[in-house]
């Protein structure tokens, strides 16, 4: 992990490959002299036959020593390889744990929520201010609570009734959100669960949803 390419090109401005052939270069050039030498008998004297077999069997050590150092050097490329890929695998369980430990969070506090205080009772058309006010803090001690940007009550047409957010500038009280996945899974009774860039504020988020029953009907 530190004798690499990347860390090579990075202290010495050139790739290793350059290096590597520039060697290789040189040793094939020096190999070929000596042997053309030997051929030529210009190596006269205390050379005899059983120099030139230990010379060519140095040449073939040599050569299995490159061979068998360029085949280790892979297995250590590829035995690293694998530990980074257990590594990052590693790392994206807990990731992925994380991630899910969060969103269950989310819909548990969701599920919750459609049952807190006067939070079925705000859709009645008859209720007064202090109904809705009761509502909207309920939706305010949620937010706090769970940590969410936004809790946000919708009635059967898909539009905002009550809003932890109803005093920002960004409101989502009086808008309509019928056209989103997680609304139309709510009015067929079943939890929401949708990943989308928000329509009013405009940041990507995790949108989570649950029917508010009210004596058998959502």
């Amino acid at each position: 992990s530190i004798l690499n390419t990347d860390s090579f090109l990075r202290t010495y401005g050139s790739p290793v490959q350059l290096w590597r052939g520039l060697c290789a270069f040189i040793a094939a050039g020096g190999i070929l002299i000596f042997s053309q030498e030997l051929a030529r008998g210009a190596i006269k004297g205390r050379l005899h036959f059983w120099k030139r077999e230990i010379s060519t069997g140095a040449l073939f050590l040599l050569f299995f020593i490159v061979i068998g150092g360029a085949f280790f050097t892979n297995f250590l490329g590829d035995l690293k390889t694998r530990q980074t890929i257990n590594d990052a695998t590693r790392r994206m369980l807990i990731v992925q744990s994380t991630i899910e430990t969060i969103l269950q969070k989310v819909d548990q506090g969701v599920r919750s929520l459609s049952q807190g205080a006067f939070i079925a009772e705000v859709f009645d058309d008859n209720v007064g201010s202090e109904v809705k006010e009761k509502a909207n803090a309920t939706l305010d001690r949620y937010k706090e609570s769970f940590g969410y940007s936004v809790c946000y009550l919708l009635d059967t047409q898909g539009k905002t009734i009550a809003s932890s957010n109803r005093n920002d500038a960004d409101s989502f009280v009086g808008k309509n959100y019928a056209v989103r996945p997680y609304f139309q899974d709510a009015m067929r009774g079943e939890q929401g669960h949708f990943f989308a860039l928000g329509l009013t504020s405009k940041i990507r988020g995790y949108y989570s949803s649950f029917p508010v029953y009210d004596q058998g009907a959502v």
